[in-house]
């Protein structure tokens, strides 16, 4: 499995984790880790070895752009950014309910709004 999202990670208590993944490419999706069992030490290690021992605190009153300026702000350089296996996008899927005459049961089916996000992607 790889994944090639690249992000800074902030400590953060409003996280189950405790890393708040701020993401170095713009993107209209949050980032996640997708286990429960994610290393976080791990990680925060890995930043660390970016920030010369720095780690920087989410600030949630922040947008993620100003909380990239304090951390470049803090260091005086941007950092080598981050990736991980099991850090994602959280796209939100909708599901509709569509009912065949065949079964008199719904048949699920998903779908995201590509067009919505189309711009980041061109």
């Amino acid at each position: 499995m790889s994944n090639k999202i690249r992000f800074y990670a902030f400590e953060s208590k409003d996280d189950k984790h405790g890393v708040k993944f701020v993401p170095y490419d713009q993107t209209p999706f949050e980032l996640i880790a997708i286990r429960d069992n994610f290393d976080t030490k791990g990680m925060f290690s890995k930043m660390k070895a970016n920030t010369e021992g720095y780690l920087p605190t989410y600030n949630p009153d922040k947008s993620y752009s100003g909380n990239l300026q304090d951390l470049q702000a803090k260091l005086g350089y941007w950092p080598i950014p981050l990736t991980h296996q099991f850090v994602y996008e959280d796209i939100e899927i909708q599901y509709d309910e569509v009912w065949t005459k065949e079964t008199s049961k719904p048949d699920y089916k998903h779908r995201w709004d590509i067009e919505e996000f189309k711009h980041f992607y061109e």
